[in-house]
């Protein structure tokens, strides 16, 4: 097995990765969503492909770039939920790949084939992994970015890392903290003088680049300010509002652990400057975390990589027994195979919607659209109101009922309203607004996970209003959370 990998070449490699990235995450490409985020991003995608830039129409915190990639995935394959998750199936293989070209500026080719194949595992599996994140897209330019650090520093590969890293910014907004720490270390690693004062310019060129790239629709059409409150003033809002800074105080201790392992066991005793570009990056990420005051499981996709790097190479250093590796390529085997079985569970699931509802797709997104054009034809439902499930209105061919509910989460953060354009000044009025004045003919929710539970006032109102114009249409799921409400002065079909 050993000698097999060390004659892989690099296309045999990727190779291997796509096949097992696609492997693991096909069965999930049937599913109505993996987390809200996904579907907020196609539903923002699809606004942009229709014709209306981010924050303008529609509205979301997340920098223009994520939009930006899922509109360009609509625009070439039409609406498929295939076609997006295929894509990230892609980007996490090359994530993957690059992650085990970077690994072999600090480990043999058999340990940094195993980086890779553990970055898919991890971008992958357990939690909110299944689906394209934002952490997914930025992770592959972060990697590549970093990839391009370890090797001479041309002026060439200094402004096209920086390039990179930009991208990655405009993913993921927080990692600008990580990147900071990673130019300034290659700025001031030699002493700082003129060369590492240019490497840094060089760097910061790149990034600069990027984002006039993501920016230039707004520049062209003399809307910049959109970005400053919509993704910078509202993302330190949201913040600040959802700040836990103890909770990210375990996955500190742990990177600064294995950054600690790392300096005592695996550090290189001449040309540390990789060594400890990567201890920099992880650095980085641990503050950005601890500024954040949040760890979500999907945040985690975009450090994964680094530290993997170290796991791996920490776990080649142990002098296991003679007999220990004579089986261990078969427990690996076991174990790899072993590992995905949310995939497997996830088979069943599509099996079971196939012979319930004869389609692969399945979710309540997919159940509950579906039973309001059978049943309603597909005009009236285009004027429905999702509090969950909300890729429904993707399925529906139409868009939620105001700007800030392309995510529902977002109807009660009320420190997200003064950064929206065309909305109510609180919660309240936009509930208000929608129900009174846009009037949906159809609500749907789960209401063990009822988003409007978290302010009282609102939930009161939406109750009292549900029992004033609506009456219960239909009930989905086993535990029946999943409702349909249908607008009392509709007929009965």
């Amino acid at each position: 097995m050993w000698s097999r990998i060390s004659k892989l070449s690099p296309l045999q490699i990727l190779l291997i990765f796509v096949v097992v990235a696609f492997l693991i995450r096909f069965p999930f490409f049937f599913r109505d969503y993996v987390d809200h985020d996904e579907s907020t991003f196609i539903l923002m995608g699809q606004a942009l492909f229709d014709g209306y830039l981010p924050y303008t129409k529609y509205w979301d915190l997340k920098p223009p770039m994520v939009f930006y990639f899922f509109a360009g995935i609509i625009a070439v394959f039409g609406k498929s939920m295939i076609a997006i998750r295929a894509a990230g199936s892609l980007v996490v293989a090359l994530t993957a790949f690059y992650s085990y070209k970077l690994s072999r500026a600090y480990l043999d080719k058999i340990a940094s084939f195993f980086v890779g194949l553990l970055t898919i595992y991890l971008l992958s599996l357990f939690g909110a992994m299944q689906g394209v994140m934002s952490e997914h897209l930025a992770a592959l330019p972060l990697v590549v970015g970093m990839f391009y650090l370890t090797k001479k520093h041309t002026t060439k590969n200094l402004i096209l890392a920086g390039f990179l890293f930009g991208l990655a910014i405009n993913f993921r907004l927080n990692l600008a903290y990580a990147i900071f720490f990673v130019n300034a270390f290659v700025c001031l690693h030699a002493g700082l003088n003129k060369a590492g004062i240019k490497k840094g310019v060089f760097l910061s060129i790149g990034s600069i680049l990027a984002v006039i790239f993501s920016l230039l629709p707004y520049i062209l059409t003399d809307q910049l300010a959109l970005i400053k409150t919509s993704v910078i003033d509202a993302s330190i809002a949201y913040s600040a509002a959802s700040k836990q800074t103890l909770k990210t105080l375990p996955l500190i201790l742990v990177v600064a652990l294995l950054c600690g392992l790392a300096y005592k066991f695996i550090r290189p005793k001449e040309n540390r400057f990789n060594f400890y570009l990567l201890l920099s990056m992880l650095f980085g990420q641990a503050i950005m975390f601890l500024i954040s005051g949040k760890v979500n499981g999907h945040y985690l996709i975009q450090v994964f990589p680094f530290l993997l790097i170290i796991f791996v190479g920490l776990i080649s250093k142990i002098p296991f027994p003679k007999k220990f590796n004579k089986i261990a390529p078969k427990l690996i085997i076991a174990l790899f195979i072993l590992l995905p079985m949310e995939s497997y569970l996830e088979i069943a699931t599509v099996v079971d919607s196939k012979k319930k509802y004869d389609r692969l797709y399945n979710g309540e997104g997919y159940n509950t659209a579906h039973y309001l054009m059978e049943h309603y034809g597909t005009e009236l439902p285009k004027n429905s109101f999702y509090l969950n499930e909300h890729i429904g209105y993707w399925i529906l061919n139409t868009m939620p009922p105001t700007a800030i509910t392309m995510h529902p989460s977002n109807l009660v953060r009320e420190t997200t309203f003064e950064h929206v354009e065309n909305i109510q000044k609180d919660p309240l009025s936009e509930l208000k607004y929608i129900l009174e004045v846009k009037k949906p003919n159809f609500i749907v929710v789960d209401e063990d996970r009822n988003q409007l539970r978290g302010d009282s006032i609102v939930f009161d109102y939406y109750k009292n209003s549900l029992e004033k114009y609506f009456t219960l249409e239909k009930e989905f799921t086993p535990d029946k959370s999943v409702k349909i409400y249908k607008r009392k002065s509709i007929a009965v079909q």
